[in-house]
């Protein structure tokens, strides 16, 4: 990403690592070729979704802490031209879902003050009132066997491991849009 690594070893009680890097605006077209390495799965057509819904239609609640991670579930929904808004923890989520209606949920489990399995049995408690249902779409870095099983039973409806990939993020949406 075009940016610097450092290295602090002078500490006595082990070494610290940090780096620098320069992200930019959407505004202007990202000469970052690693960035776009990243992403270049992500970017190669502008109308991925093969479906009867109009994709501008298509609402999602990204619900995700880490910074590095919205920037890109961000880049990744920009190319997709999906409106989405982000989530920075589980409250927040709650918070949202109760004002806002969502076509998806994306949502991480490891946050801080509300994990995602905790905000998932928030809003499904908040549906048995309204009777409308949310998918809810597991984010998670955690691939162990069992994990998916887990999140389906608290509440979730389907399951990405992290990172995040175009053709899976095409396809969960494709399975709850249609």
């Amino acid at each position: 990403m075009n940016g610097t690594l450092f290295l602090d070893k002078e500490r006595k009680n082990g070494a610290r690592f940090y780096f620098e890097i320069t992200l930019q605006e959407k505004k202007q077209k990202s000469t970052n070729s690693h960035l776009n390495s990243s992403l270049n799965e992500t970017i190669d057509t502008p109308n991925l979704l093969d479906s009867k819904v109009k994709i501008d239609e298509v609402s999602i609640l990204v619900v995700e802490d880490n910074l590095t991670n919205q920037m890109y579930m961000k880049a990744l929904m920009d190319t997709l031209s999906i409106k989405f808004t982000i989530a920075n923890n589980g409250l927040e989520a709650v918070d949202l879902y109760e004002v806002n209606k969502y076509d998806i949920i994306l949502m991480d489990e490891n946050m801080p003050l509300m994990s995602g399995s905790e905000a998932t049995v928030k809003i499904r408690n908040i549906e048995k009132n309204t009777k409308y249902h949310t998918p809810i779409i597991a984010l998670t870095a955690n691939a162990l066997k069992g994990d998916k099983e887990k999140f389906i039973e608290i509440g979730m409806d389907d399951y990405l491991s992290k990172p995040i990939r175009k053709k899976d993020l095409k396809n969960i949406i494709n399975k709850f849009i249609n």
